[in-house]
């Protein structure tokens, strides 16, 4: 194993230490570990460890990571809601603790890198949470409620951007070749110990992709149509995402759950709606006890054609926010995304006004998982410490109508 640390041709802010941590280890599979080499308030290298000597000399990786984070700089968040308050019983509580307490416990088991299961009263914890957002996407904002298939389709995400602009993130799908010979040389290879991973030349790709988002099958099922009307619609399922490491459970998934709700129409409706929804969501936050903040942010831009730029631009005019809640006294967790896309996916879609012209589009984006997260850190695992909005809804979850109705079938059968 091998370490090497390499300056940067130029001082970088110690602000931006995030923006360069989260794209670092997708430089090069090669790195196994890093650490930013900090001076006071800036940061003025990088350390690296691992045979990254063998794929690309580390300049030209360094290089790659200025280019990304160049257009940052200059740019500060702007906060629109925060809350450093006491979180009732369970302050003091840090996330680490929380996660080794559900494992420790059973109530929670890893089954693999960014795999993670919950059971019991946490389970139930995760299904409230999303009836609470659910509540606010269909009885608040009128959406309308869609159920999605996991398999998305490689060309909806082409059409959208997102194989440019997230290339690092993106998860394929594969098949075993359809063939005789192929199925009997797979037999043989499975009966001799060999992994699939090693029988790269029996599998092809299909045209599906795993989803990163909820929001491509709503634009994908809009195409072609055209109205003035405000519409909205949510939908909660499984995302996938390649995050390089996964050391932390329910911080950082491969396989995770959003609720996602998206507004599409005209320019002003479709702000007023994502503005007022975040404010809903703010005001939950304060009624749950939940410490973060609310501020602008950006995409996770890798490799695109002037991604820095379009980073910037998104924290500079405000479209994309993020809320982050605290998971200990220093550490936040972005929960959620809210996001104005103006034209631009309504364009790629083809989804337009009456008039022709493309509708204006923006969507948000609830992270399940970390949302339990961050409620379990600040309110700790034990369901009596909880707020009571949460804890008479998880304790009723025995009593939901359709497990009443299958109870009361089965009595009288």
């Amino acid at each position: 194993m091998s370490q090497i640390e390499v300056a940067f041709p130029e001082r970088i802010p110690a602000r931006l230490g995030p923006e360069l941590t989260r794209r670092v280890l997708y430089l090069d599979e090669d790195i196994d570990d890093f650490a930013l080499i900090e001076d006071g308030d800036e940061i003025t290298g990088l350390r690296l460890v691992g045979p990254i000597t063998r794929t690309a000399r580390p300049e030209s990786l360094i290089e790659t990571l200025m280019q990304e984070a160049q257009g940052l700089r200059s740019v500060e968040p702007k906060r629109v809601w925060s809350s450093r308050r006491p979180s009732g019983p369970g302050s003091g509580i840090r996330a680490d603790d929380v996660i080794r307490e559900l494992i420790d416990a059973g109530d929670a088991r890893v089954h693999g890198p960014g795999t993670i299961s919950l059971r019991g009263a946490h389970a139930d914890l995760l299904t409230v949470l999303d009836d609470m957002f659910a509540a606010l996407s269909m009885d608040v904002a009128g959406a309308e409620h869609h159920r999605f298939p996991t398999l998305l389709g490689t060309s909806v995400l082409e059409r959208g951007g997102y194989l440019e602009s997230f290339p690092n993130l993106l998860l394929t799908v594969n098949r075993l070749r359809n063939t005789s010979a192929d199925f009997e040389r797979f037999r043989d290879h499975r009966r001799s110990g060999g992994s699939l991973n090693e029988l790269e030349s029996a599998t092809i790709p299909v045209e599906y992709c795993l989803p990163p988002t909820m929001c491509y099958y709503i634009y994908d099922s809009h195409v072609g149509t055209r109205s003035d009307e405000l519409r909205v619609l949510t939908a909660v399922g499984s995302s996938f995402r390649f995050e390089h490491r996964y050391e932390s459970p329910l911080r950082r998934l491969w396989d995770f759950t959003i609720r996602e709700t998206v507004w599409i129409g005209e320019r002003d409706d479709v702000r007023r709606g994502l503005e007022r929804y975040r404010g809903l969501v703010t005001a939950l936050c304060d009624e749950l006890g939940l410490a973060g903040l609310c501020e602008s942010a950006h995409d996770p831009f890798f490799l695109a054609d002037n991604g820095a730029a379009k980073a910037a631009a998104q924290q500079m005019i405000g479209s994309k926010t993020e809320l982050r809640l605290f998971l200990d006294d220093d550490e936040t967790v972005a929960a959620a995304s809210f996001n104005q896309h103006g034209q631009h996916l309504a364009a790629q879609y083809d989804i337009g006004l009456s008039d022709g012209a493309p509708a204006s589009t923006a969507c948000v984006g609830i992270g399940l998982e970390r949302f339990t997260l961050a409620f379990l850190a600040q309110h700790g695992t034990d369901p009596r410490r909880w707020p009571s909005i949460v804890a008479r809804a998880v304790a009723a979850q025995a009593d939901r109508p359709g497990r009443v109705a299958v109870r009361e079938w089965v009595s009288s059968t």
